[in-house]
């Protein structure tokens, strides 16, 4: 968990909290989070990268789309499926 926690600082810190790669950084960040079972901690970078990705790609981008459904699974993981599937609906 700490490598994932220092990679994604470091591209935050390096080239920006927007840069695709730290977006990146933060998702795979994310990921291990959910599958640690972190998931407050997750969630909450899985909508900070959500929005980054609505703000510097648009809506429609591919990049945006993985953001949705990382979000929608790990609230489906939390146990708030509704709400995941309210996100998915409003994603297309």
């Amino acid at each position: 968990l700490g490598l994932y926690r220092n990679a994604a600082s470091a591209y935050q810190l390096t080239l920006g909290i927007e840069h695709v790669d730290t977006l990146a950084a933060n998702r795979s960040l994310a990921l291990f989070l959910v599958r640690t079972g972190e998931l407050d901690e997750a969630l909450a970078l899985q909508q900070a990268t959500l929005d980054a990705h609505r703000r510097t790609v648009g809506n429609a981008s591919p990049k945006t789309l993985e953001s949705i459904i990382d979000l929608g699974g790990s609230l489906v993981e939390r146990n708030e499926p509704g709400q995941a599937q309210n996100l998915l609906e409003n994603a297309v």
